[in-house]
């Protein structure tokens, strides 16, 4: 079998997106299957020669996404050149869109994925009447596909409420030995001014409008009029990071992007992860957090639901309300010994989930879609 992938990301970039397809190509790889990837120039630069990039430009209101717009015929010379046996679309922007046509007019068999929740996201960038345009369009384009890949229960909901079909669950795994909790190191603390009588919070993510970061901040505020040996550390970039920067909040640290490896340190070396979002198709960083062996403090919706057990693994809040939130964290602050019990179970459930599992689910959703055999709806 031979797999050709449309995204608007990919590595070097690092998101959830970019890190699942990757780690896709390795299953897919070892299991004796070709695949290349057609994605946008990021300027980051990617020597990996299965990797093909075009010419790209920048979204005003979401600047870290680059489109591209390539050629019918740049498609087909490296194509017809590679003989897909199936097409992946992991994006549903201008290179999902090529990779559709170009499928359909060689009548060959189409998977897509749903990562983002982009509609709900324009009302964030003050584009609030983009919405019914961006889900007008996701429902055309995923119904052109013979199976559709959602990562949570929660948004295999959304998208069948919303008129998509061919379904099917696509959940998501963590690396334990990666994300681990004898991964703590006191030095990675010293170096961010963390004493060692102190309560490190974390938040790991892009630091943008749709996270709902002003929630966590506000919630910060509100705990540290009553505990004043805690801080904040926020792991991540984006649009958003130099406003919050300017708030000159005390205790917040900014620590910008990290690589993985320092990151999967932070998260060990934390104490309680907090994350706001209500805007998740799944939440892989609260998968990596409990793997980290950290409790979780989030509002129970969208993908979080999937691994957010409320005073097993965590505390889940009403969602967007900071003092929900506040209470929360305070909860945990005060009981040590419950962070230490949630943080054991976290790591417990991480143990559950693991990649090849939920990799076998997309291979057999290819040869079914290539074997033209019924996907069982979920």
């Amino acid at each position: 079998m031979r797999v050709a992938f449309f995204s608007d990301t990919y590595l070097p970039q690092i998101n959830g997106v970019s890190k699942t397809i990757a780690r896709l190509r390795n299953y897919l790889k070892s299991n004796g299957i070709e695949s290349i990837v057609l994605i946008p120039e990021t300027g980051i630069g990617n020597n990996d020669e299965e990797v093909y990039c075009f010419r790209s430009y920048r979204l005003p209101f979401y600047p870290e996404l680059k489109l591209a717009i390539p050629t019918e015929r740049e498609v087909n010379i490296i194509l017809s050149k590679f003989q897909p046996d199936i097409v992946h679309l992991v994006t549903e922007f201008t290179m999902g869109y090529s990779g559709l046509r170009w499928a359909q007019k060689n009548n060959i068999p189409i998977a897509s994925s749903y990562h983002t929740n982009f509609a709900d996201y324009a009302a964030y960038y003050n584009y609030p009447f983009l919405s019914h345009l961006f889900w007008y369009y996701l429902i055309w384009f995923h119904n052109q596909s013979h199976i559709n890949f959602c990562p949570s229960h929660e948004t295999l909901e959304i998208l069948k409420s919303k008129g998509i079909n061919n379904l099917l669950i696509w959940g998501r795994g963590v690396d334990g030995e990666f994300f681990n909790p004898f991964k703590r190191k006191p030095e990675i603390r010293k170096y961010f001014g963390i004493n060692v009588d102190e309560i490190a919070l974390l938040y790991v993510g892009r630091i943008a409008p749709e996270k709902n970061i002003d929630i966590l901040f506000d919630a910060f505020k509100i705990v540290k009029k009553i505990f004043s040996n805690i801080k904040l550390i926020i792991a991540g970039s984006g649009p958003s990071e130099a406003f919050y920067k300017s708030l000159n909040i005390p205790d917040i640290i900014f620590t910008g992007e990290l690589d993985q490896e320092k990151l999967s340190i932070l998260y060990a070396s934390s104490d309680i992860f907090t994350f706001p979002s209500t805007s998740e198709t799944y939440g892989n960083v609260v998968l990596e957090a409990m793997s980290s062996g950290l409790p979780v403090v989030a509002p129970f919706c969208g993908g979080i639901k999937e691994n957010l057990k409320d005073g097993f693994n965590g505390i889940s809040y009403k969602s967007n309300s900071p003092k929900d939130m506040a209470n929360a964290i305070i909860k945990l602050i005060n009981n040590k010994n419950l962070r230490k019990i949630f943080g054991i179970y976290a790591r417990k459930h991480a143990e559950t989930r693991i990649w090849n599992q939920t990799m076998s689910v997309v291979l057999k959703g290819y040869y079914n879609c290539i074997n033209n055999t019924k996907v069982k709806l979920a």
